[in-house]
């Protein structure tokens, strides 16, 4: 899909139970952004 841009390797980040609450929210939102992060210092 985004290959005639050169972008070849697509992760996609889910951030579950995001409309279980503020808590489960934040919660949701922490752990993606964690994945994120893990991800893009691997790199």
């Amino acid at each position: 899909m985004f290959g005639f841009l050169g972008v070849e390797d697509v992760k996609v980040i889910r951030a579950e139970g995001v409309a279980y609450g503020p808590e489960q929210d934040q919660a949701a939102m922490a752990s993606a952004v964690e994945r994120i992060r893990a991800l893009t210092t691997a790199a």
